[in-house]
């Protein structure tokens, strides 16, 4: 079967051109992959989503459809990420309308996408502004099963995984992120003679994310307890030259609770590496208290709360310019 791609042209932002809606023809897969891009800061602005169907182990269609985002807003470093711009999507189909569609690509079949804690996130937030129902689905994040697959990679960004796995793509084109997660499971899926990823999460010992109405899991494994001893103290930049814009720059960073995606030091390191200082407490000078998704959820729901999201909130009561991240936002500014 031929790769199946539905295409308008966009302009030189995108890797190739782009579909202006889904085709009225569903393509025959067995699971999908797929991703998101956002016009904003916030989850619930989606402006393009990318579909890579696959059967028989192979990619057989890629989708991209381009989305009108609320009040068609854009931020700038958006735009300067994904290239899609305002007067681009001021026609298209906003996310409650194309909907429908993408629930039918994606009813009974599993779904993967590379860091899922973000496209899932702005699945749900879209979901939630349109009050729309959750559909029951599962879904699998690549980055987890690169993480299990290759334990020494210095990095599990998705064009380092790809790059790994010798896939070459156009990255933040939506369809092409989306083909990329596919072809990294495939990879993987292979290497330890898996047939899809239900399968491969078995072999890995990757618990699937769910969502269903009312509610949703992360997707994630069981770490295994480490007798070796580690401070924060002993951790060094693995670079020297820094973005003075980025976030986290010279920012002081706590964190709590367990992470779905890396391990603790992981995300220290990476921190540091992005110019900011983590911390192993929380006092007047932290920045950011990243919270994994558990610990969030208790934070949300009232009940009870890790010592330090309880010493940042009576900072954040008193005048302290804290901020509360949540596992997948802490990502997004990663």
């Amino acid at each position: 079967m031929s790769e199946l791609r539905i295409t308008i042209d966009l302009g030189p932002h995108w890797s190739e051109s782009c579909s202006s809606e889904l085709g009225p023809d569903e393509p025959q897969s067995e699971w999908v992959a797929l991703d998101f891009e956002t016009a904003t800061a916030s989850r619930a602005s989606p402006c393009a989503i990318g579909l890579a169907h696959v059967c028989g182990m192979r990619v057989v269609a890629v989708e991209r459809v381009l989305i009108q985002p609320p009040g068609n807003e854009y931020d700038g470093f958006n735009i300067m990420i994904h290239g899609i711009e305002p007067e681009m999507t001021a026609r298209r189909p906003t996310f409650a309308e194309i909907w429908p569609q993408v629930r039918g690509r994606l009813a009974g079949k599993p779904v993967v996408a590379h860091n899922a804690s973000f496209d899932f996130s702005v699945l749900r937030h879209s979901l939630d502004a349109a009050a729309v129902e959750y559909p029951e689905l599962s879904y699998y994040c690549t980055r987890v099963f690169a993480l299990r697959h290759w334990p020494d990679l210095p990095s599990y960004a998705l064009e380092l995984v790809a790059d790994r796995c010798g896939v070459e793509f156009g990255h933040h084109d939506p369809g092409e992120d989306a083909r990329a997660s596919a072809e990294i499971a495939l990879r993987i899926a292979a290497d330890c003679g898996a047939t899809g990823p239900p399968g491969l999460a078995e072999l890995k010992e990757v618990r699937p994310g769910r969502l269903f109405p009312g509610g949703y899991d992360a997707c994630s494994y069981r770490r295994p307890r480490s007798g070796q001893a580690w401070s924060v103290g002993e951790l060094r930049p693995e670079c020297g030259d820094f973005d003075e814009t980025h976030p986290f720059f010279a920012a002081e960073i706590v964190f709590t609770g367990a992470l779905e995606s890396m391990q603790r030091k992981e995300a220290m390191q990476r921190v540091l590496n992005a110019g900011g200082k983590p911390a192993a407490g929380v006092t007047r000078q932290t920045a950011y208290l990243v919270v994994g998704d558990v610990d969030l959820r208790k934070l949300r729901r009232g009940e009870q709360l890790t010592s330090k999201m309880k010493k940042a909130l009576q900072l954040r009561e008193s005048g302290s310019a804290i901020q509360i991240l949540g596992e997948s936002d802490f990502l997004q500014l990663l």
